[in-house]
């Protein structure tokens, strides 16, 4: 994101080229064929070119629990590194804190779908990492525009209810 829009001339998306890092059940719910995988790059490419893209950036993601578990898992036992060294919004949490605040938060629906349907977005095709991050950029809008609908929402409050 830049300038409050989604900035996709530098989106991109990678297939692992390891079967040994997909879940069977994984590969159904997202559609990976055996040929995407064997096609894929290395995972250490794929790293690489996350974190050059992350550089002083703020990562947003959807639950951000699994993505968070996987980069610490890999930087552990690639670099030897106990921290992961990024800034990370879940707009998950947001979205619960929201709800929190307008004391609505009981059997809430906090999924992307949920919670974009709640906020007035389209529905979208899920299940490919790209379409996902551009749900999520455009969900994290909506919620900034629902925080302060005249001005920019500070970062330390958005990090906070992040958490």
């Amino acid at each position: 994101m830049s300038e409050g829009k989604v900035d996709l001339a530098n989106a991109v998306h990678f297939y692992i080229n390891q079967e040994s890092l997909v879940k069977p059940e994984t590969a159904v719910i997202n559609h990976i064929t055996p040929q995407m995988l064997t096609e894929g790059i290395s995972i250490h490419d794929a790293m690489r070119t996350f974190f050059e893209a992350a550089m002083d950036k703020v990562i947003i993601a959807h639950g951000c629990v699994v993505e968070t578990r996987f980069l610490q898992q890999y930087l552990k036992e690639h670099y030897h590194l106990n921290e992961l060294p990024l800034w990370w919004l879940d707009t998950m949490c947001i979205e619960k804190n929201m709800a929190k605040a307008r004391q609505q938060h009981q059997d809430i629906d906090v999924t992307l779908a949920g919670s974009r349907e709640r906020h007035g977005l389209p529905e979208y095709a899920g299940h490919n990492a790209l379409i996902d991050a551009v749900a999520t950029a455009e969900l994290f809008m909506a919620q900034c525009k629902r925080l302060e609908p005249k001005q920019d929402v500070e970062f330390g409050y958005l990090y906070k209810l992040s958490q």
